[in-house]
């Protein structure tokens, strides 16, 4: 369904986000159950890699660095973490999201 969508949209399929990644502060969907690493693993949205990589919140296009921006990159990427805080666990997710 994913790649459908892309096909009739003009969107790079790594800026696929979910509304908690655009908004933090207003919405927690799709949240920490939606499975980013499988749409990832068929090229649609952005996984930490084994590479590490000089990435911020606001490199991903998160508004702030501020708890609930964090929050929303956990539930995205460490979806069994979240505490919204920018501790080492989400620092070396972070550092593993590669743009190029």
């Amino acid at each position: 369904m994913s790649k459908d969508i892309l096909s009739r949209h003009p969107i790079p399929a790594r800026n696929v986000v979910g509304h908690s990644d655009v908004a933090p502060n207003r919405k927690q969907d799709p949240g920490e159950l939606f499975p980013w690493h499988e749409l990832a693993q068929n090229g649609i949205g952005l996984w930490p890699d084994a590479q590490f990589n000089q990435t911020s919140l606001l490199d991903l296009g998160y508004e702030d660095e501020g708890a609930d921006s964090i929050l929303a990159f956990q539930r995205h990427f460490t979806p069994d973490h979240l505490n919204g805080v920018l501790d080492d666990r989400t620092k070396e997710a972070l550092s593993r999201i590669c743009l190029t």
